[in-house]
Formats: C-alpha cells, structure tokens, sequence
C-alpha cells in the first residue's frame, strides 16, 4: 500500500469513526430504549452522516438460531471476545464483524479494553474493562495509521447490528501458531516507535 492510499483510508477511517462515535454517544445519552429500537435508531442516525449501512445478504450472510451465522462467499476464520473475522480467499481479502451490544448505561459495547492504571512505570496495574464502540474505533484508526495491517472501516451492517471493516491485504493462515510466526517475521523491522505507547498507554485507555 502507497503513503498516499494508507493516508486516503486514514482520513476516511477518522471521518466514518467520528460520525459513529458522535451517534452512540448522542444515543447513550437519551433515553433508555429497549435493545431492537435502539439499535435500529442508531443505524438509521448513522446513515444521514454518510456512514454506508452494509447489507449482511451482500455478502453471503445468513443467521440461524442453532448455528449461528454462515457466508456463502466467506469462510470464517476466528471467532473472539471483540469480532469474527472472515475471509475471502479468493480476493485475500479480511472482514471483520464486531457485534453491538446494549450495555447497563445505553452504550454501544464491544468486548473488552485494557485499562492501565498507576504511575509508570514503576507502578502498574493492568484491569479489564468493558469496551465501547468508541474504543474500538479509536484503536481501529490508530493501528492503521500506525503501519498495522491495513484496514478500513467499512459501515455498520443494515440491521444495527455490527460493526463492519476490511483488510484487503491481510493474509488469513489456517491456524494461530502459523499466523504468529509469519506477522513475527514480517513486523520484526517495522514497529512504530512513539506511537502506541505513549498517547493512551494502552491505546484504548480513556
């Protein structure tokens, strides 16, 4: 990917994120809603902001209350505490779903964060704490912007129900350890300095 291409995406990650951001607070702040109406409220505010509302059908999802949800185009790779991630092999092309849900205070919550708390870096203490949409954002765009493999936040799926983004380049392995190995030996020369650390100790930190 060009500079220019990893800048192009930056600016469209921040302007999707902010619009996404502005919405779920707008939202948390309001009245409580049952989880559906809310939902639905969200993804409908999300797409007067120019925020693409991604049809799941479009890319072969299906959703089965036994087995869960199946792409006729995608083959799932992973399943964890924040998004499934699924992918195209023909076009080696990643995409991630980050499922939405309702916390006690009426927010957008995704998985967990880590929060570090203390004076560094003597005294530290790592917590884990629920995780917003908010965060998950944020670490979205920074990681991209950071040399991370590259990824573009997409949309939110049609239904409110996900968070939607892509990495075109990302190269899925069948499992983890051979994954592992191979982001080791291609990010050996590459780790940002004065990136990651520093603003947020811990990237999603508030």
């Amino acid at each position: 990917m060009s500079r220019a291409e990893q800048q192009a995406c930056a600016q469209l990650n921040r302007q999707r994120a902010r619009a996404i951001q502005a919405t779920a607070r707008d939202h948390a702040s309001s009245e409580s809603d049952p989880p559906d109406v809310w939902i639905d409220s969200f993804a409908r505010k999300v797409s007067t902001l120019e925020v693409p509302l991604i049809r799941l059908q479009d890319l072969g999802f299906t959703e089965d209350v036994v087995e869960g949800m199946s792409s006729k185009y995608l083959g799932n790779i992973g399943i964890g505490r924040e998004a499934s991630a699924w992918v195209d092999r023909t076009y080696g092309c990643v995409y991630k779903l980050f499922d939405l849900k309702i916390d006690a205070e009426n927010r957008a919550s995704i998985g967990l964060k880590l929060q570090i708390q203390g004076n560094p870096p003597d005294e530290v203490e790592v917590i884990q704490l629920p995780a917003v949409i908010d965060d998950i954002l944020t670490k979205i765009c920074v990681l991209h912007e950071a040399g991370a493999c590259p990824t573009e936040i997409i949309g939110i799926s049609e239904d409110g129900k996900y968070l939607i983004v892509k990495q075109p380049r990302c190269k899925a392995f069948e499992d983890f350890a051979s994954g592992s190995r191979a982001s080791g030996r291609s990010n050996a020369w590459h780790r940002p300095k004065g990136i990651l650390w520093e603003p947020c100790l811990g990237l999603l930190c508030r």
